[in-house]
């Protein structure tokens, strides 16, 4: 199925018609390295747009634990950070499987300080032990 783009290409005027099918894909005027914005134009993401660092956090091995705060290290974040964080679906380094690690139920709290942030997790469902690899974009 053909999709006309009225993008203009980078060579020239008029339109592009690309086939998802590959048989009129000479490629799209956006490679893989740009995305299309809201004005028609294409740009590369804006540096750091995209990078998700990760931080494992251990709550040990103490029966009843449903919650603790843990303080990240990351440089990039100041007190006027805004920082979204979720645990990651991968084996924690205690071998854990990740059916047992996505079978927990989280409420994620971050304070961000000058180098730092404090990352509070607590458990809905009752305690928790282990390990989990948690993944944060800060802003």
């Amino acid at each position: 199925m053909p999709i006309y783009c009225p993008i203009p290409p980078a060579a020239g005027g008029g339109t592009t018609t690309h086939d998802i099918d590959g048989a009129l894909h000479d490629g799209f005027p956006g490679g893989t390295t740009t995305f299309l914005r809201a004005d028609g134009t294409f740009a590369s993401p804006a540096a750091g747009a995209t990078d998700v660092e990760e931080a494992e956090v251990d709550f040990g091995n103490v029966v009843g634990l449903t919650d603790k705060t843990f303080t990240i290290t990351d440089a990039d974040v100041t007190t006027a950070s805004r920082i979204v964080a979720q645990v990651m679906s991968v084996s924690p380094s205690d071998g854990r499987n990740v059916d047992e690690v996505e079978w927990e139920t989280w409420d994620i709290y971050c304070r961000p300080g000058t180098g730092t942030f404090d990352l509070t997790m607590k458990n809905r469902f009752g305690s928790v032990m282990g390990r989990f690899v948690v993944g944060y974009i800060v802003g």
